[in-house]
């Protein structure tokens, strides 16, 4: 199996991605807490099955975003050719009050 993974776009403008993977895991970070919808111009790069969690930059919306495509992976664990992944998105409370933080008590 063939995976591409990637973070970080922080709202970084992408074309069509062209790589013969299999699946597509984005780490979060759509945007830079920008406009949530972003995200779906982003998601439209890949011809793969693509998994994905919201990072702490990404506002509640991109989370909405994923779910509605059904490539969420935030809370949920799959399995993908018998490797279990588990998907949990946002991050621990920082000091910089980013937009998709949880509690260590939601993380635990």
């Amino acid at each position: 199996m063939r995976i591409l993974a990637l973070a970080d776009i922080h709202g970084r403008k992408i074309g069509k991605v062209s790589y013969d993977v299999d699946a597509v895991f984005i780490a979060g970070d759509f945007t830079n807490a920008d406009d949530p919808e972003f995200a779906e111009e982003v998601l439209e790069a890949f011809d793969a099955e693509i998994y994905a969690v919201p990072g702490n930059m990404d506002r509640k919306g991109v989370l909405d975003i994923l779910e509605k495509r059904n490539v969420s992976i935030h809370l949920k664990t799959i399995e993908l050719d018998g490797i279990k992944v588990v998907g949990l998105g946002g991050s621990n409370p920082t000091p910089f009050g980013t937009p998709f933080e949880l509690s260590d008590a939601e993380i635990e």
